[in-house]
């Protein structure tokens, strides 16, 4: 068995990305004509809407890597491909299932009462799965797109646990 495997999901941004960088241009742009009322508060105002505008986009460029180390799937959001930040650590060795969304086997445990974390792409072909994992002693619902060599790593840690679509 592999002691390690990774994967990086590259991700398109949310379908309402457009609307809201449109909006934070707009007011960008609005913010520039407080400078013709009062100067000072003018440069202020321009300065935080560009800089909060800046930190929206870089929020909006984002891939996840799937790093599965000994049972242990850890999850973490690149963003710009520069900072990281941890997801989550989920146990694999003690998952209920892990199946392709629209599978029989998913959707038996779909009604449950689950706290939900989606690691997809937001692409429409996309394969994305449903897994059943532990996360700090709790059984978590988990969306994402495990490829065939997460997969295969996966099968090995619940041999009987996963499902393929």
């Amino acid at each position: 068995m592999e002691d390690f495997i990774e994967q990086i999901v590259a991700c398109n941004p949310p379908k309402n990305a457009g609307l809201t960088k449109a909006m934070w241009i707009l007011l960008c742009v609005v913010s520039l004509g407080v400078w013709g009322l009062h100067p000072l508060v003018g440069l202020l105002t321009t300065a935080v809407c560009i800089i909060a505008t800046v930190l929206v986009f870089r929020q909006m460029d984002y891939e996840w890597e799937y790093d599965l180390i000994e049972g242990e799937l850890d999850v973490d959001k690149i963003i710009c491909k520069s900072s990281r930040k941890r997801q989550g650590s989920f146990d694999f060795k003690r998952v209920e299932v892990v199946a392709p969304v629209d599978s029989q086997e998913a959707l038996r445990l779909e009604h449950g009462d689950y706290k939900t974390y989606s690691f997809v792409s937001n692409t429409e072909d996309a394969k994305v799965y449903v897994a059943y994992p532990m996360l700090e002693n709790a059984v978590v619902r988990m969306y994402f797109e495990p490829n065939e060599a997460l997969l295969n790593a996966l099968e090995k840690v619940a041999p009987r646990k996963v499902i393929r679509g």
